[in-house]
């Protein structure tokens, strides 16, 4: 018959009950090392949070400065009524309007002091602001040209106007790439279908701009 013998455990052959207080030790300090460890992980976030949080702040806001101080220039429309005129822009109506060093402003154009490859774009909205819905149909458009050029518009905006679109604010955007010299104009006219009161530029929403991206040799560039 055989005899069954209970299991074999592995103690010390000269202190049989040093095994079970290793063990119960070690337990402990392995608790307590996951305590410790788990208090100074959550420490360090938190301390890393309040550090990097201003911190990356600081530096979006330092980035920004400095471009606005050189290679940034966007105005808002100055006058709200649609007509058929020359732009004027306006740099001090609102907080998002500035001017940096590479560049000045004379009512109605950008003047670039830095020649390079630059990125151009333009915004209008038209809000409704009358009374009486009027069905004919109306456009807006804006171009953009550099040193007078009509006949090659830097930029192309339209906006049209119709019954179904009443009431509703309208928009246009159009961006592009272009080399620019030093003193090269920017500068954009209205034109307009039908002159109305009913309509106005959302001038917060309606600007120009323009920032440079590199001195990119103007010979490589298809102008």
């Amino acid at each position: 018959m055989t005899t069954m013998s209970s299991p074999v455990r592995s103690q010390d052959p000269e202190n049989p009950g040093a095994s079970h207080s290793r063990c119960r030790c070690l337990d402990c300090c392995l608790v307590f090392s996951l305590v410790l460890l788990t208090m100074v992980v959550g420490s360090l976030c938190v301390l890393y949070m309040a550090w990097e949080r201003p911190h990356l702040e600081y530096s979006a806001i330092a980035i920004r400065q400095g471009a606005q101080q050189r290679n940034i220039a966007q105005l808002v429309i100055h006058n709200v009524t649609p007509k058929n005129t020359t732009v004027e822009w306006s740099d001090n109506h609102v907080g998002s309007t500035f001017v940096g060093k590479d560049f000045s402003h004379e009512k109605e154009e950008i003047v670039v002091r830095k020649s390079g490859l630059y990125y151009i774009y333009s915004q209008m909205v038209l809000n409704f602001v009358g009374e009486d819905l009027c069905k004919e149909d109306r456009s807006v458009t804006l171009s953009v040209l550099k040193n007078n050029e009509e006949d090659k518009p830097v930029l192309k905006l339209n906006i049209q106007i119709n019954e179904s679109s009443m009431k509703n604010p309208l928009s246009s955007f159009s961006a592009s790439i272009k080399y620019l010299h030093d003193g090269d104009r920017i500068k954009a006219q209205l034109q307009v279908s039908h002159i109305t009161k009913d309509w106005q530029f959302g001038q917060e929403n309606s600007f120009l701009g323009l920032f440079w991206i590199s001195d990119f040799p103007s010979d490589q560039i298809d102008k």
